[in-house]
């Protein structure tokens, strides 16, 4: 791929950890030493690094590979993200890696669509490529292999996943292509190639993740001027160990329009942009107890109701002791 563009590169620090013990550090990979290195946090606790790509790879102009490095006194949960800016490109290729089980966010303002590549190796376990909607439409078209064959995902669905063929030889490559709908500028999007999943996640969801109404309510629902109650299992935390401080799980109860179609109940990132675009009815936060069973109460009124059909979940997330989200999940 071409090298003319940028990369800026942000690590920011999860939970109470700080940066100012740590480096970023970036390189062609094969380099003997790091010929980019950034060590003083800016105003924000960010480590930020901007990349000239020309710049690292002198006279080659076809892509490379680019290892990054973090190096920290104590430990430290991060995250890492990467942008990506290449400068007159009008050629159709993929400017994306997808790496297995690495969920990558996306969205479409004036661009029509984006492209994605990916490496499935057939001697690992079976492969599939997942695309979540987020906010407004988006559909998905993978190709893989050398026959080129097509692999086309219904849009009328909120979570698209594709089994990726199996081929003889062992690895090839493919290509994502994440299209949205033309009315709809501005739709957001997760896609992830997966693999194996990991064995852990950060929140554990309850063997039955089933919302159901209290059967002590005050009214009726279709005239319950004080809300409606609802009564849900508690998820738990997953990953046991390696946060800086213990980190606590925050639930909240989050209604949405089912003839929406910006608005995805039945995805995470379809909850938060909802609530981020004022297009959803959310409950007060409840914070996690010792309960198995919880309850929490949903504010809705009896306009809220008519000639509606609504989709209640409830959305849990996993916050430090300094208030930064470190994951979340819905069901």
């Amino acid at each position: 791929r071409s090298s003319d563009g940028s990369l800026a590169i942000t690590l920011s620090a999860l939970g109470t950890g700080n940066l100012w013990d740590c480096q970023l550090m970036a390189r062609p990979r094969g380099a003997e030493s790091w010929p980019q290195v950034q060590q003083l946090p800016d105003e924000d606790q960010k480590l930020r690094m901007n990349l000239n790509l020309a710049h690292l790879t002198g006279s080659r102009r076809s892509g490379f590979w680019l290892e990054i490095g973090v190096e920290a006194k104590r430990p430290l949960n991060f995250t890492l993200s990467l942008q990506l800016q290449l400068s007159g490109s009008k050629d159709d290729s993929a400017t994306n890696m997808l790496l297995a089980n690495v969920p990558v966010s996306g969205q479409l303002v004036e661009a029509r669509t984006a492209k994605y590549s990916f490496d499935n190796d057939a001697a690992t376990q079976a492969s599939s490529l997942r695309l979540r909607k987020c906010f407004g439409q988006v559909g998905l078209q993978v190709t893989s292999g050398q026959a080129a064959d097509d692999l086309l995902q219904d849009e009328d669905l909120e979570v698209m996943q594709v089994s990726l063929p199996s081929r003889e030889g062992g690895t090839f490559e493919g290509i994502a292509t994440v299209r949205r709908d033309e009315n709809m500028p501005g739709s957001t999007y997760e896609i992830e190639l997966i693999r194996a999943q990991p064995a852990e996640q950060a929140i554990s969801l309850p063997e039955s993740p089933v919302l159901s109404l209290s059967q002590h309510q005050s009214c009726l629902v279709s005239a319950c001027e004080e809300g409606l109650i609802f009564n849900f299992a508690a998820a738990a935390i997953g990953i046991s160990s390696g946060w800086q401080s213990e980190p606590v799980l925050r639930y909240r109860l989050v209604a949405v329009k089912t003839n929406d179609p910006y608005v995805h109940a039945n995805t995470t990132c379809g909850l938060l942009e909802a609530i981020k675009h004022g297009r959803a009815i959310t409950s007060a936060y409840l914070k996690a107890s010792k309960s198995r069973q919880l309850q929490a109460t949903l504010p809705l009124n009896a306009s809220d109701l008519v000639n509606e059909s609504l989709a209640v979940n409830v959305l849990v997330t996993l916050v430090s002791a300094d208030e930064k989200q470190l994951a979340a999940e819905s069901y």
